[in-house]
């Protein structure tokens, strides 16, 4: 019989128990981190070390330490890449993982990024400004109770705008920031009347206009329908009080001065023409009656209908804040249907209080909306072009919703420039900026859409410049500059079959963005689009190029073939990069000269330096993350300004020049030359320009206290295996200092000095490496670091660590002596704490309470770290308790225990039939799967598996398994199909049973193929509920994410075995951006647990006795009759001790 045993053990892999050959190296884990996971926190991850091994951890391509936590905290796409090493056999072990941590109330429209805020203005210097002059629209006449707009241009003797900032200074009363040539405020905040003279100032430049602020204005009434042709006079003064409507056929003209002052909430419905003819000295002024009260918009929305205008301003639109269609819902200045037509010269759209523009798509032939020497500036959104061809010509676009650095709330909030969908849009010669999302953007809309953004520039989004995304789009992006954005150029996300988006970049500036150019998109959505970038600059961006997508974790692959979706060749980068290799490397001196390209002031002019902070006083701990710095522009000369740092009393700490190469445009300060700890308040100034002027704010003051800097070797442990001094011993501060910290150290054996010396980190470093070099470590039995004499740090934890060689031993790798049978079955690690060298081996002898199992010889492969004995689980059935033992190890003896128990423990029954977080099939395709999905007997093998949560686009994220918003025909997915099974011995047991179903947006709920559950957003029975109904049922917004349904339900539809529970998901429309999934389902009353099982055994002599339960404890006495009973164990098995005494044992169960 033993015989046969060991010929079993030989044959394992047929028989199917033995050695699982294929563990010899233990687990290379990371603890705290998973591959593909996106964090809204910070994340604390290590890399827990195996003797036997060396280790090479690089955390974003550099060096940290194993064992010790590493923490990760700043928002960004992060890589751990681990390389193991045995040192016996010299195979190598690697594993990477990838995730992301998200910054802090960030969005997934943010996920890979790092945080980004656009930097305020830097004002222009006075050289950037010469030669400039000022164009002006402001009425020469206007009601003294209104304050009139002014809207103001910066230009050159060529009549081009100049792509300056500046503070427009109004009579001393008023100041107007100007961006990149253009801005606009109000006169007369004081309401004076009369004849008033008003000088308006930029540095270097000042001009005077006239203004007549009347009093006592006479209003003329409209309201209704206007037919045949109605003209407004020129400086005519109209109170519209109620809706206006020119009829079909019908004419409206109004002249230059004309003042038009609407009630709240009025609109202009034009089914006809409307004619405007202002000048820049006499525009025609769309004011509402009450600042506070704006008026409605304009209706282009009939067959026919055009709108013609020049010089005109129109003021504070948008009555309506929800209803209407689009991204945003407030009302828009313009909204146009039926292929409705509207031109604008010289006119400007003022501090909107809903959106600028939105059109429903009709088809050909596309509406027409076209700007020429128009100002946009503060509005919710510059809205959709659904069917309608924008043309955006010597123009700007400034300010969604206004740029005041407040940008905490507003993650993913659509506050976006032009969203251009189904038409031709031409975009050139113009400004677009400083938005709260993206400054142009295109995806969730219909398409084709072919558009071309020409020698613009584009500055200061939230999130991207130009987010190229969805299906049919063809983009041409040519000679512009996109500068202090979130991502500079986006081919995002795809929708269709096609290579959409299309994306070209030639002849481009990008700078001082966090992305310059981007393939793919911050979703798990689909990407099928192509980017090419050639002749651009991709400059001094955080990535200059980027081409992670999230739906598969690869860099710049079309997700659909796998094909190269990145064609970025012939341009110019600030760092080599290996995904790109045939682009140049910016050399400031070399290529300084190619900036001039983009330039509209003189190259060689100085240019304005400012701290480039939203705020003037901040916390101490800022200093630490380096203070922003900025230049008014990218420029072809070197510029430095000296960075002063003085105490409270003013006494000058340091000064540390700052300097910028050329076409740099922001820096980062690190304090340096004092202690920081020493102070409670640090002004920091800046002083002395070269080549730059002070022009906006040039100090800062920083209060509060920074934590004392502690320094420590990165180690848990003062025992370390010699053969890892070949990886370096890492000392770490707690946090940065701004100040050389040192630390002594000192290598020795046996008291011989081996190595010596100090360790330095420079200000603001934390991390250090130090090596034991020119000595052979193996010579030494062991070696001794001792670290000591700390400079402006705290030494703390171990000051002294052995490096030596533990001694070889194995021992039974798992915590505890007793375990389950189904834990035999999976596997019991026999480890070792070195490499096996030749000849390691051990007996074992597995043996059951009914007799013997198997027994044999465990045999370490050199350089194997462990071996696995297992036994399949029909082999166990015979017994209830198992017991391993292993004896005559050669060459490395047993460590600890060298036998383990196992018991057969009975499951109890539950009321849990289906618990949230549990494993389910589902469905995600956009597809219907007909009506017999929900019947136990479907095949749905085909089905991907995940565990619940499952959905997407919770922030912060909640879902275990992310599901594909986008389906296989490349349309939003409206319905999501989910089944599960379940075993119930007994559906007798229960009288009832409680649902609980998570759901975004609503669903329905189905038991063995019969419906008991629809949620109340759906439409109620006996309507038909199919693949394409939405959850709306409850009205016009959606329900709050992640609602729970509770009801009760009949066990009668559950069946004794397998039962099937099968559930649909909606969403409320098929935009929507979220879905969430998870389900319950729970017996009442609970059954009642049951009574344990003892077993019994003899082993070697020994008389062993166990239990099927976890909840007991055992009882022994000497009195069967006792009234207090000895605790013995609450562990089983217990083997029961010789003696000559009667002994008595009884089990208790442990009340739950």
């Amino acid at each position: 019989m033993m015989q046969r045993q060991i010929m079993i053990l030989m044959l394992a892999g047929a028989l199917g128990f033995g050695v699982d050959a294929f563990s010899a190296d233990p687990a290379l884990l990371v603890l705290g981190a998973e591959d593909k996971v996106v964090y809204g926190e910070p994340v604390s991850f290590s890399v827990p070390s195996v003797h036997g091994y060396t280790y090479k951890v690089l955390l974003n391509g550099q060096p940290v330490p194993t064992d010790i936590t590493n923490l990760v905290a700043r928002a960004d796409y992060h890589e751990i890449s681990v390389s193991r090493t045995n040192i016996l056999t010299g195979a190598v072990t690697n594993r990477l993982v990838r995730f992301i941590v998200r910054g802090h109330g960030r969005g997934d429209t943010e996920n890979g990024l790092p945080t980004w805020t656009p930097y305020p203005v830097v004002n222009s210097s006075s050289a950037e400004l010469a030669g400039c002059h000022l164009d002006i629209v402001v009425p020469e006449a206007y009601p003294g109770d209104l304050e009139p707009p002014v809207v103001v241009w910066v230009k050159n003797d060529e009549d081009e705008v100049i792509r300056v900032n500046a503070i427009l200074d109004v009579a001393g009363q008023t100041q107007v920031q100007l961006r990149r040539g253009v801005g606009s405020g109000f006169l007369n905040p004081n309401h004076a009347v009369g004849r008033l003279t008003l000088p308006l100032r930029i540095p270097g430049l000042e001009t005077n206009i006239v203004l007549d602020a009347e009093q006592g204005t006479e209003w003329t009434p409209c309201a209704g329908l206007l037919a045949g042709e109605v003209v407004w006079g020129a400086g005519a003064r109209i109170a519209v009080t109620n809706n206006v409507t020119v009829q079909q056929g019908s004419r409206l003209v109004i002249n230059e001065g004309a003042v038009v002052r609407l009630s709240r909430g009025v609109n202009i419905t034009n089914h006809g023409q409307i004619l405007i003819s202002g000048t820049s000295r006499r525009p025609v002024v769309f004011t509402p009656e009450k600042w506070s009260e704006p008026w409605g918009g304009f209706f282009c929305d009939a067959v026919g209908s055009e709108m013609v205008a020049n010089g005109a301003v129109f003021l504070r639109s948008g009555a309506g804040q929800s209803g209407y269609p689009g991204h945003r819902h407030e009302q828009p200045l313009f909204f146009l249907d039926n292929h409705a037509r509207v031109f604008l010269t010289n006119c400007a759209a003022l501090h909107l209080a809903g959106q600028f523009f939105h059109s429903n798509d009709r088809g050909l032939p596309y509406a027409e909306f076209t700007m020429v020497r128009c100002l946009i500036q503060r509005c919710t959104t510059g809205g959709e072009f659904n069917g309608c061809s924008l043309r955006f010509l010597e123009s700007a676009f400034i300010e969604v919703p206004v740029a005041d650095g407040d940008y905490g709330p507003v993650a993913d909030s659509d506050y976006d420039g032009f969203y251009l969908n189904a038409g031709v849009h031409e975009l050139r010669d113009s400004l677009i900026g400083w938005v709260k999302d993206d400054c142009i953007d295109a995806g969730s809309g219909g398409g084709p859409a072919t558009v071309t953004v020409s020698n613009c520039w584009i500055e200061a989004a939230y999130h991207e410049g130009c987010a190229w995304s969805g299906g049919n789009r063809v983009i041409t992006n040519e000679h512009l500059v996109v500068i202090n954005c979130g991502q500079g150029i986006e081919c995002g996300w795809s929708s269709g079959d096609s290579t959409t988006p299309d994306v070209f970049a030639n002849d481009c500036l990008v700078v001082g963005n966090a992305i310059g150019t981007r393939f793919g998109d911050n979703y798990t959505w689909n990407y099928y689009g192509l980017l090419r970038a050639t002749n651009c600059l991709f400059i001094h961006n955080y990535r200059d190029v980027w081409g992670m997508t999230w739906n598969n974790w690869l860099y710049g692959v079309n997700s659909r073939n796998g094909s190269n979706a990145m064609v970025v060749e012939g341009n110019i980068l600030t760092r080599s990069d290996p995904h790109h290799p045939n682009n140049q490397l910016w050399q400031p001196d070399r290529d300084a000269w190619r900036l001039t390209h983009w330039m509209s002031t003189s190259p060689t002019a100085p240019v304005g330096v400012a701290i480039v902070s939203w705020a003037n006083v901040l916390h101490m701990t800022n200093l630490l993350e380096g203070v922003p710095v900025g230049l008014s522009s990218f420029t072809t000369i070197p510029v430095s300004v000296e960075c002063q740092f003085e105490d409270s009393d003013g006494h000058l700490l340091a000064s540390i020049p700052l300097s910028f190469a050329q076409g740099e445009t922001l820096k980062r300060l690190l304090p340096s030359g004092f202690d920081l700890r020493e102070f409670t308040q640090i002004r920091l100034t800046l002083a002395n320009p070269r080549n730059g002027e002070l022009t906006g704010l040039t100090n800062v003051v920083f209060v509060g206290s920074v934590p004392p800097t502690e320094v420590c070797v990165a180690v848990t442990t003062n025992l370390i295996p010699a053969h890892r001094l070949t990886e370096g011993t890492f000392l770490v501060l707690s946090s940065p200092a701004t100040v050389p910290v040192t630390v002594d150290y000192v290598y020795d054996s046996s008291g011989e000095v081996l190595q010596s010396g100090t360790v330095e980190f420079a200000p603001c470093e934390t991390l250090q490496r130090l090596f034991l070099t020119n000595v052979e470590w193996s010579s030494y039995p062991e070696i001794r670091l001792t670290v000591g004499n700390p400079v402006n740090a705290v030494l703390v934890g171990f000051t002294n660590i052995t490096f030596t060689n533990p001694p070889p031993a194995m021992y039974i790798a798992t915590e505890g002596n007793q375990n389950t049978l189904g834990q035999l079955a999976q596997g019991i690690q026999i480890a070792l704490t070195q490499p096996a060298a030749p000849g390691v081996s051990v007996d074992f002898g597995i043996t059951g309470n009914r007799g013997v199992i198997t027994n044999g010889t465990l045999t370490f492969p050199v350089g194997a770290s462990s071996q696995t004995i297992s036994i399949p689980e029909p082999e166990t059935t015979a017994h209830d308790i198992i017991l391993l033992s292993l004896s005559n190890s050669r060459v490395y003896p047993i460590s600890g225990q060298s036998e383990i128990w196992f018991v057969r423990v009975l499951t109890e029954p539950t009321a849990q039939l289906v618990a949230f977080n549990s494993v389910w099939r589902y469905l995600d395709t956009g597809g219907s799967p007909g009506l017999d999905w929900r019947n136990p007997e479907y095949d749905d093998s085909s089905w991907p598996v995940g565990a619940a949560q499952l959905g997407f686009g919770d922030t912060p994220r909640d879902e275990a398994t992310l599901i594909n918003r986008v389906g296989t025909n490349g349309q939003n997915t409206i319905t999501f199909y989910f089944r599960k099974e379940f075993f119930v011995p007994n559906p007798a047991l229960f009288t009832n049973l409680d649902l609980e179903l998570l759901r975004d947006d609503g669903g329905v709920v189905y038991l063995n193929g019969t419906e008991v559950y629809r949620s109340p957003t759906l439409p109620r029975p006996p309507a038909v509920v199919s693949a394409n109904t939405l959850a709306n049922a409850q009205g016009s917004s959606a329900p709050p994410d992640n609602t729970v349904d509770k009801a009760d339900l009949s066990p009668e539809i559950l069946r004794a075995g397998t039962n099937l529970v099968a559930v649909e998901i909606h969403q409320y429309s098929s935009d929507s951006s979220d879905i969430s999934f998870d389900l319950a389902l729970t017996g009442q009353p609970a059954p009642a647990p049951q009574a344990p099982v003892i077993y019994s055994g003899t082993f070697d002599g020994r008389f062993v006795v166990a239990w099927s339960g976890q909840d007991c404890l055992l009882l022994e006495s000497t009195n069967l009759n006792a009234a207090t009973w000895g605790i013995v164990t609450n562990r089983s098995p217990f083997v029961v001790r010789p003696s000559t005494d009667k002994q008595f044992f009884k089990l208790e169960r442990v009340s739950r």
